[in-house]
């Protein structure tokens, strides 16, 4: 299950000590990036025994399907659960930047990057050497709120991003109905007051960091996979995957649903209510647009409103001006 997301999309960019940031930071945070400097000033690996494929999105985006998309290829190893490890080594890197603070001052980033950066390596060997394939493939939402932390950690192996998008109307409607299931087993919930005005701030809280540095993404590490892309021509998705990862997909067959020795999600429907009944199933078109017979005009002008910049930025038009979705991969 995901994280919360961490609050409305309007909220100010805050440094992890919660402090509003200064003027000036979001473009020194860019030059950081941009420059991309090894942690603790060392140079990267000339080699690695393994690349890495990173897949984000936010929840009820399609990510557990382009796993499995990439799960085809015999130099990847079976189709796994979110990686848990990964989002906890993000976590507590945030907790570490915010306790060293009082002490060390500005060397407070260095600490928790180099313990952190230390863990995402040695996790990420001992993968490999588990399951001695060529590329692991590591998967989950909440991973997205990250981004720009793991490009600047996750450079001891060759690693590329896949984001997945979906229209956000329907990505709401599935996340209320995912927190209904929630509410009615006892379960924590994921939303408070279970609205739509509260299913878009949950969405948009995976984009608002790259919406805001989006101009500092390279093409040749992040590439965004539109849901209704790969459920309604996946061989097309599926080949761009290929080209993007340098992965071998040629085995891929959309009629024959998850690969083999996949994780049993069906297995734990009765406690993960994140699965569905299309979960290890062939690529299938019913869920897309299925906002407009479900939610009210003005739930879905909630929706468009809220997540206005991330449709603008993907090419989602609003209600009103329907066109055909195109993906935009970058």
């Amino acid at each position: 299950m995901d994280d919360k997301s961490d609050g409305p999309c309007d909220a100010p960019m805050r440094s992890p000590s919660g402090r509003n940031l200064r003027p000036g930071a979001l473009s020194a945070i860019k030059r950081m990036l941009l420059r991309r400097a090894p942690i603790g000033g060392a140079p990267a690996p000339a080699e690695s025994p393994y690349s890495v494929v990173v897949v984000l999105g936010a929840a009820r985006t399609g990510t557990t399907l382009v796993a499995s998309y990439l799960a085809w290829a015999k130099s990847t190893h079976p189709l796994a659960r979110e990686s848990s490890p990964l989002l906890n080594a993000m976590v507590q890197r945030q907790r570490m930047f915010n306790t060293t603070e009082a002490f060390v001052g500005g060397a407070n980033r260095r600490i928790a990057d180099s313990v952190t950066q230390t863990y995402l390596k040695t996790f990420s060997d001992e993968y490999f050497l588990k399951q001695q394939v060529g590329t692991l493939v590591f998967r989950s939402p909440a991973l997205t709120r990250y981004v720009f932390e793991l490009l600047n950690l996750m450079n001891f192996a060759p690693t590329k991003y896949v984001c997945c998008l979906r229209d956000p109307r329907d990505a709401c409607l599935s996340i209320m109905e995912w927190n209904a299931k929630l509410v009615s087993s006892g379960s924590r919930p994921i939303l408070r007051c279970h609205d739509a005005h509260e299913a878009a701030e949950f969405f948009m809280g995976y984009y608002n960091r790259m919406l805001r540095f989006r101009d500092v993404i390279a093409k040749r590490e992040v590439m965004f996979v539109k849901y209704e892309d790969a459920v309604s021509a996946p061989e097309q998705t599926v080949a761009a995957l290929g080209s993007f990862t340098g992965l071998d997909l040629s085995s891929f067959n959309p009629a024959a649903g998850w690969p083999e020795n996949s994780h049993d999600f069906q297995a734990e429907c009765d406690l993960n209510f994140a699965v569905t009944p299309l979960y290890g199933k062939a690529p299938s078109t019913a869920q897309i647009g299925r906002h407009s017979s479900v939610l009210s005009d003005t739930d879905v002008g909630v929706i468009e409103t809220t997540c206005k910049a991330y449709m603008d930025e993907f090419g989602y038009a609003p209600a009103a001006s329907e066109t055909p979705i195109t993906t935009e991969a970058a």
